[in-house]
């Protein structure tokens, strides 16, 4: 397993990979050899202003948790 992750963190294969699933790469070296089509699509490279205006997930609040049970039930009742 060790083997085939360090594999997958060659920079050739890295680059291979993203290009053909389409999806977004973290190792820099890969980045270098996308187009900068790619590149420049931010839905898969956002730009520092895209995250700084993206919202962080946290755990729910045992209050928010019955708003969604209680919603989920509406939902399944207007089925």
């Amino acid at each position: 397993a060790e083997q085939f992750i360090n594999f997958l963190c060659e920079p050739e294969i890295a680059f291979r990979n993203t290009d053909y699933i389409g999806y977004s790469t973290p190792h820099t070296e890969a980045k270098k050899m996308l187009d900068s089509e790619v590149l420049n699509d931010r839905t898969a490279y956002p730009t520092d202003e895209d995250l700084e205006n993206c919202e962080v997930f946290e755990a729910l609040s045992d209050v928010i948790k019955e708003y969604d049970r209680v919603w989920t039930e509406v939902k399944a009742a207007a089925k």
